[in-house]
């Protein structure tokens, strides 16, 4: 079976990119056939190996604005599915553009798996353009893949009762040591961007004798750069607060690895994977009770949820950095969540998936 993975921007590496890249380098090794196709592409700014993995360039016009920009990402889905047919795909998996199912249902017969890692865009971005097309043209052929459990409540709330099935993203195990390091300081990574809420952290873990390490991505864009100097702006005068952006892969496995408590205040995340990632390497994540965060945090502990008063937040990181022992059992217990979220069972999942719809 041949199997397109259709991404129009691959610049970075955010959640998107991870469950593609992921997804066709394990099916690669499983003896398929496999291709992304993309028309945006930077090497470059990958912290990802895609050296064994074939990329298809489909060029044309991406960036431009307003509802514009909106027809020139169709356009550009529609390039990638077209190429896809010419080389021979089975199956195609659509990482992001799920709302434009519909349109391309038109235009090709091959079986659509559509992933939803988003709802903002058809609930806010595309208002009722998109929804009232799948009013108009069901698709109920395309399989609806969401990534976590309240991805899929949201896409309700908009289409519909239309069959969607959850499979969530994975964590590399292997990746991600329990090593038991526990040099008692705190972390908070994420992108830097308004969402991920890093100033909560930094307000709660203000005039704390632990330091607090604030890593993640800074891309060049203005809102990015001006939230990150508003950051700047909220730690200056804390000593042990610190922004670290843009460290390579290497660097925030170590950082984290070796950190006592991991913090992630981000709002309607649909499913973050650096809480995975920071429960696979055996550390207690302490959370906003928002998104999709409560389907793992609350299998460790519903003590590690927290509103969005920084108060609050500040009184459970005292409480746990008092007690290691209580670190200790939390992150054990996190070890073995994250080990339900494998990759390995994430393709197995999205493989079964495929040849229903297949078939």
């Amino acid at each position: 079976m041949n199997i397109a993975f259709i991404q129009p921007h691959l610049l970075n590496i955010g959640g998107e990119q991870r469950v593609l890249l992921e997804l066709a380098s394990r099916f690669a090794r499983m003896g398929y056939g496999v291709k992304i196709f993309t028309s945006n592409f930077d090497r470059e700014k990958l912290s990802f190996d895609v050296s064994g993995l074939p990329i298809e360039i489909c060029y044309g016009p991406m960036n431009v604005l307003g509802h514009l920009n909106m027809y020139m990402y169709y356009r550009s889905l529609l390039r990638c599915t077209r190429r896809a047919e010419a080389w021979g795909a089975d199956v195609l998996f659509l990482n992001t553009g799920y709302e434009w199912s519909p349109r391309l249902r038109k235009h090709t017969r091959l079986p659509i798996l559509a992933y939803v890692h988003n709802v903002e865009r058809i609930r806010l971005e595309y208002g009722g353009i998109l929804s009232d097309s799948w009013t108009r043209n069901p698709a109920r052929d395309v399989v609806l893949v969401c990534c976590s459990n309240y991805a899929q409540s949201l896409l309700r709330d908009v289409l519909g009762q239309f069959e969607s099935t959850v499979v969530h993203p994975g964590v590399d195990i292997q990746k991600f040591h329990h090593t038991g390091a526990d040099d008692g300081y705190l972390v908070c990574h994420g992108r830097f961007q308004r969402r991920k809420n890093q100033e909560l952290a930094i307000k709660a873990a203000s005039g704390m004798r632990h330091s607090l390490f604030v890593t993640g991505s800074l891309e060049p864009k203005t809102s990015r750069l001006e939230y990150f100097d508003e950051l700047q702006q909220i730690s200056r005068g804390y000593a042990n607060v610190r922004l670290m952006p843009n460290l390579s892969e290497h660097e925030v496995v170590g950082i984290v690895e070796n950190c006592s408590l991991f913090l992630l205040p981000s709002k309607e995340d649909y499913f973050p994977l650096t809480c995975l990632e920071a429960m696979a390497a055996g550390k207690p994540v302490l959370g906003l009770r928002s998104g999709g965060l409560p389907e793992t945090i609350a299998q460790v502990s519903a003590f590690l949820l927290c509103g969005e008063d920084p108060e609050e937040w500040k009184t459970k990181i005292e409480s746990l950095m008092a007690d290691s022992s209580q670190r200790r059992i939390l992150g054990k217990a996190a070890r073995k969540v994250a080990e339900q979220f494998s990759w390995d069972s994430t393709t197995k999942q999205i493989e079964r998936l495929m040849i229903e719809a297949r078939n």
